[in-house]
């Protein structure tokens, strides 16, 4: 009988899913995601990529490790080839899979967007050359529009111009006419539908437009290349752009209307049925049908598949009694209707409720339905660490994918930033609660402003820490507006009601969420970017409120806007407002600016009542000289009441790469706060030294240095060090870290050591980690190692086989008392091997559990079994094994005898009785069921 087994995917939860590399972008939406205009950018210099490089006869095989920052939306990863080479077209792999072709800049520059959180980059140029290793340039792009220079030279105005490679040039006229054609797609509810949209001139040909304005109802999974014109624009290519949308699971019309020159096209493109019904997954999943344990199961599932004219989709990786904790989800699909169970969300997104375990039900129509029943943890646990290390513990086992890490800077106006960290690419967590960054968190953030690490996790527990709730929805979407209304009900708490009203157009988008739990919430945001920008944040609680969301009671509220006027002349607005227990007041401001290149100043007026009363005149000044000097000044002078504020900052470049910063503000009467800076640094090296000195208040001085030295073409060492002096008491915060990074055919090898010392507290984090490839055979490892004020230990090996109809794997796993959920050391070996030998399969599988490493207190169990085929959809077999405890004496075997039938093209159903009883994946005595499933169609 046709098995794959996947143990290395046994210990997966369900929200394992939040870590899977982003895909990159379709050809067509590479060029249609470059700006029209390029946004903001700033300068943020990070250690350049390591890239290595091998030659030949017949050239040059760069390999370029990337990973994408924190919160950003992508990167942008600038080659310049070495002189007198040329890229070779089609050899470009991301991840060792094939990737799309280049942008090409005028300056012969070659532009790729990286949207997964990591990956390696391969291309070829040739001829083979001996040239120095050819400079990258990385820039990050972020949701806002910003774009951050992070190493290497960026040219803006090259990165604009750039478009695909050996396109020809765009010689047609104004757009006349439209079509619009299916290039890929059908309702397997997996494959993007991809429509080809083509305009042409009066004469027929491709016309001359570099963008088309399409205008439909729904999602698109291609950006909008420009937000300032109304309807989606897709970027065009010799007069034709492809519009990619989500995939669909019902067949049918699809309705979109594409506007050339003055008229405006309607079309019905139909989306077919899929020509051959698709089933991909694979899985192995035993579920023991005997009392008390009626669920007990093994199981290792990921399986797509059509189903009595629906999709059907199986997400699961557990052993034991299926509880909330067991990482389970199913999902089916069929015309308006969808069900899903399991780890699954609840579908209600007018109350924040998110992940639940239990049951949902939608219905998709005129008004959307959603109806939800499950269980749910009566509280999340909330943590804050202060900044200077790695490695951090917290209580208890967590609930896998609960997490919520971000990074909290208090600046010294008593204002708070937030920055949320992204795993796997900027942390990874274990079940037992053990968190590790992946750069070490400074104690201050370059400003000497104190950082802080807050994690909001759910605790994961047996289920008697979880309540009964349930809740339904009805959604209507009208045009770019979704209204939704929502009632909740749990077991322990009041019920909870809410409304939400979402729009989203090219010029503005609002999101406000009117809730009800024994008191009121009011959250509002509000954005608007043509003809001007601005945007509007409003924040309400009674001390009544008992819900989601918790926010300090009383009421904030934000406002700002700018618009530009004629000419160099624009105006800024602002007004805030802070009515709660510690403030009342408010205050709103407005500005006329004069941009008369190099000077930028600007004029106005603030008002504010209450505790902010007082009316004062603004004033604004900047000073630009060359491309790097500027100077600032910004004042506030009161006419009545409230106090003078002076801001100046002063950036000056010294040398080449060395910059001189100064920051000062004065409040009048209260004490003034003063910085100075000095910033070093290129791409491989940089250092930095910085004083802090407030008038009133401690101070510190701080100076910080890094550097990457290239070792080989296969090899990058990284030296890292901070220290920081608080004034006048003179502690001392100590930071140092060294990485090393190796690469080659088949194998790759990091390793990474880091020390933090703050007053009385110390501690060493080192890690390591590698994996070896060699035709059948993988072999993987890594581990980390902590001392100091934390201790603690764990380190994981696994080696895996696979031949054409064999396939084996090992692992061993150790952890230390200190980074268990029940405080005890323990190893475990596991291993297990299938083999097809003409119509019979062999199985064999064996684990062996050491707590507090022990062997008087080991676990052993071994199982083994053959399925042999009657006919090609049906088999006959036999499973055996046994669990011993030596510290008992006991010995439970178990014995099952099965039968195996082909349901569906590449799903197994094999149902079977355990004759012989136990407690392994078998359950108890009585019946169970296998179902197994083959990768492909």
């Amino acid at each position: 009988m046709p098995v794959v087994v996947h143990p290395l995917r046994a210990e997966r939860r369900h929200a394992l899913t939040l870590a899977l590399l982003v895909t990159l972008a379709s050809p067509a939406a590479l060029a249609q995601r470059a700006p029209l205009t390029p946004p903001p950018a700033t300068s943020l210099s990070v250690p350049p990529p390591l890239v290595l490089t091998a030659a030949d006869p017949t050239g040059v095989t760069l390999r370029i490790p990337l990973r994408l920052p924190a919160s950003a939306s992508r990167l942008v990863v600038a080659v310049t080839l070495p002189s007198g080479t040329s890229y070779v077209p089609g050899s470009a792999t991301l991840g060792d899979q094939p990737t799309d072709e280049p942008l090409h800049g005028p300056s012969g520059r070659l532009y790729w967007h990286l949207e997964r959180a990591a990956a390696v980059l391969t291309l070829r140029v040739a001829p083979t050359t001996t040239s120095p290793t050819p400079p990258v340039a990385l820039s990050a792009e972020y949701p806002d529009g910003r774009r951050v220079t992070l190493s290497g030279t960026f040219d803006d105005r090259d990165y604009i111009a750039a478009r695909p490679g050996n396109l020809p040039p765009l010689t047609g006229g104004p757009s006349v006419n439209a079509n619009v054609t299916l290039d890929q797609g059908s309702s397997d509810g997996v494959t993007p539908i991809l429509l080809r949209v083509t305009l042409t001139d009066a004469a027929g040909q491709p016309s001359s437009a570099p963008l088309a304005t399409v205008h439909f109802t729904g999602e698109s999974l291609t950006p909008d290349a420009d937000l300032t014109t109304p309807g989606h624009q897709i970027r065009l290519t010799a007069g034709s752009g492809t519009l990619a949308l989500p995939p669909v699971t019902t067949p049918g019309p699809l309705s979109l209307s594409v506007t050339a020159g003055a008229r405006t096209h309607t079309f019905t493109v139909t989306v077919p049925t899929p020509s051959v019904p698709a089933s991909t997954g694979a899985a192995s999943l035993t579920l023991g049908l005997t009392p008390p344990e009626v669920l007990n199961a093994a199981a290792n599932l990921d399986f797509s598949a059509p189903l009595a004219g629906g999709k059907l989709h199986i997400d699961a990786s557990t052993q034991g009694a299926l509880t909330y904790t067991s990482g389970v989800s199913a999902e089916y699909t069929r015309g308006p209707w969808t069900a899903a169970a399991g780890n699954v969300d609840s579908g209600i997104d007018a109350v924040q409720i998110g992940e639940v375990f239990g049951v949902r039900i939608e219905r998709a129509g005129p008004i959307d339905l959603t109806a939800f029943a499950a269980t749910v943890p009566h509280t999340d646990r909330a943590l804050t660490f202060p900044g200077a290390g790695r490695e951090y513990r917290l209580p208890g086992p967590v609930d896998s994918g609960s997490e919520t890490v971000r990074v909290d800077t208090t600046h010294s106006d008593g204002t708070l930033t937030t920055r949320t960290l992204t795993g796997p690419a900027d942390y990874t967590i274990t079940a037992s609660g053990v968190l590790t960054l992946t750069e070490p968190l400074a104690a201050t953030d370059p400003h000497g402003q104190p950082q802080h690490l807050h994690v909001t996790y759910t605790p994961r527990g047996d289920g008697s820490d979880r309540s009964v709730a349930w809740g339904v929805q009805a959604s209507r979407t009208q045009g770019p507006t979704t209204l939704s209304a929502a009632a909740t009900f749990r077991s322990d708490e009041a019920p909870i009601f809410a409304v939400r009203a979402t729009t989203s157009t090219p010029t503005a988008r609002a999101d406000t969420r009117l809730t009800y739990a024994s008191g009121t919430q009011l959250r509002a945001d509000a954005y608007l970017t043509r003809p001007g920008t601005g945007r509007v944040s409003l924040r309400y609680q009674d001390a009544a409120y008992n819900g989601p969301g918790q926010l300090t009671p009383g009421l904030n509220a934000d406002a700002a806007y700018q618009t530009p006027l004629a000419g160099p002349v624009g105006v800024k607005f602002d007004a805030r407002a802070r009515l709660d227990d510690t403030r009342q007041g408010a205050s709103a401001g407005a500005q006329l600016t004069a941009d008369l290149n190099p000077v930028t100043l600007g004029a106005g007026v603030r008002l504010g009542v209450g505790s902010e009363a007082a009316l004062s005149v603004l004033g604004s000044g900047q000073l630009r000289l060359g491309a790097d000097t500027r100077i600032d000044v910004t004042h506030a002078q009161p006419l009545l009441g409230g106090t003078p504020v002076t801001d100046a900052s002063v950036r000056v470049p010294l040398l080449n790469h060395i910059n001189l910063d100064l920051r000062y503000q004065q409040r009048w009467g209260q004490g003034g706060n003063a910085e100075l800076a000095v910033n070093a640094g290129t791409a491989s090296a940089g250092a930095t030294a910085a004083l802090t000195l407030p008038e009133r208040g401690p101070g510190n001085a701080r100076f910080s240095a890094r550097r990457v030295i290239i070792l080989s073409n296969a090899a990058q060492l990284g030296v890292r060090g901070s220290a920081t002096v608080r004034l006048p008491d003179g502690t001392r915060e100590l930071s140092a870290g060294t990485s090393l990074d190796l690469r080659g055919p088949g194998s790759s090898f990091s390793a990474a050591a880091d020390g933090t010392y703050t007053g009385s507290t110390f501690g060493v984090t080192i890690t390591s980690g590698g994996s070896w490839t060699r035709g059948p055979l993988t072999a993987s490892a890594e581990g980390a190692y902590t001392f100091g004020s934390v201790t603690g230990a764990r380190a994981s090996a696994a080696l895996t086989y696979q031949v054409p109809g064999t396939g084996a794997f090992a692992s061993a796993r150790y952890r230390s008392a200190d980074t268990t959920p029940d405080g005890v050391a323990d190893l475990t070996v596991r291993a297990a091997a299938l083999a097809r030998r003409g119509t019979t399969t062999w199985r064999a599988a064996a684990a062996v559990t050491t707590p507090a490493l022990d062997v008087r207190q080991a676990t052993v169990e071994a199982t083994g079994g053959a399925t042999v085929l009657v006919t090609p959809s049906f088999g006959v077999g036999a499973q055996a094994g046994a669990t011993w405890t030596p510290t008992l004496g006991l010995v439970t075997p178990v014995l099952g005898l099965e039968g195996s039938v082909q349901v569906l093209p590449g799903l197994w159903v094999t149902p079977g009785w355990n004759v012989l009883g136990g407690t392994g994946p078998l359950g108890r005595t009585g019946p169970y069921v296998r179902f197994d499933v083959l990768l492909g169609r």
